[in-house]
Order: structure tokens, then sequence, then C-alpha cells
């Protein structure tokens, strides 16, 4: 989830760990309008009306610290099958693990590992979390990879097994489907 030094994040959102007490921290964020362009540009979303989230901050023992909460988001996505918009609205809750380390290779300090069979922390670089590209990280891989408009089909070339095929059990590979589409 690190960033390069020269990348600045389109919703950075820094929280100091040594301001996180002992009791929780709460942080309520929100995009602004060229926030969230500068997200659509980043992803190739078409569009995005709001993106919005309560995230809650807690040290643990051991360097580590939980960042937990919930985000809405309303976008638009472009169809992989027409490009039309796909309107999405989504509210996730995340939950997530980062231990003190992992700013320069050469230094002593390292990430605090907990044996589990879960993922390592996320490192803490420069004593802060980003709590805004935590976020969006976590909205971007709960999207559909691949969104398609309700009513979207392909041509039949594409989805039309040949009826010798049909009756053979068989779907053509994806060259035969290619051989036919260059014939065209």
């Amino acid at each position: 989830m690190v960033m390069d030094n020269d990348q600045q994040a389109e919703f950075s959102r820094l929280v100091a760990v040594d301001r996180i007490g002992g009791s929780e921290r709460v942080e309520e964020i929100a995009a602004s309008e060229s926030e969230r362009g500068a997200l659509v540009d980043r992803f190739g979303w078409l569009s995005m009306e709001r993106l919005t989230a309560t995230v809650r901050l807690r040290r643990l023992k051991g360097g580590l610290f939980r960042v937990f909460g919930r985000y809405e988001a309303a976008l638009a996505q472009p169809c992989v099958v027409t490009l039309n918009p796909v309107p999405v609205e989504i509210a996730e809750e995340f939950d997530l693990l980062f231990g003190v380390g992992g700013e320069a290779p050469d230094e002593s300090a390292a990430v605090t590992m907990v044996p589990t069979d879960e993922e390592p922390p996320e490192p803490i670089v420069g004593g802060q979390i980003d709590i805004g590209e935590a976020v969006v990280q976590q909205l971007a891989v709960s999207l559909d990879p691949y969104p398609r408009c309700p009513d979207a089909v392909l041509p039949g070339e594409l989805t039309e097994v040949p009826e010798e095929d049909r009756e053979e059990g068989r779907s053509p590979s994806p060259f035969e489907v290619l051989a036919k589409l260059k014939g065209q």
C-alpha cells in the first residue's frame, strides 16, 4: 500500500501514530471534488459523486495499529462491452493492521510480524498512517474489475456456438473466434 516518495496520494489523510493513544481515535473523512476527479483519473472511472469514510484507529501491543471502519462511495465505471456508465453505490467495512518500520531498506527498523496466517501488517511510513489512501485502496479492490451494463451483449459471432459444435457439446476456441473476426 506504500506509494513512492515522489507520489502524493489523491485522497491523503495522514494521522501521526504518536497521536493515537490508548483509547480509540475516530476520523470522519470525505473526498473533495478535486480529489474525486483525481481518483477518477487514477482508476479510469467515468465519474465519482461521493467518497466518505468513518475510520477508527487503535494502538495495539508490539508497535501495531488497527485501522478499521466503513466507507461509502458513489461512482460510475465504464462497461467493458459498451463503455457506457455502470453506476456503483458501495458501502463496505474494512479492517487493516499497520506496523512500525519499512521507511528505509537499510535501517534497523523492521515491520513487526504477528504469527498468524493473515497478511503481514502494512508499514507505517514517516510515523504516519495515510487513512485516506487506505480507504481508496479498499474501495478499488472491492469494485467489479469487469463492470458490465445489464443489457450489454457481445456480437453474435462471439457468443453464438455453431450448430455442429453444439451437437458435439464443444465451444469454439478463442483463436477460432478471432479467425472469424479477422475474416470479416
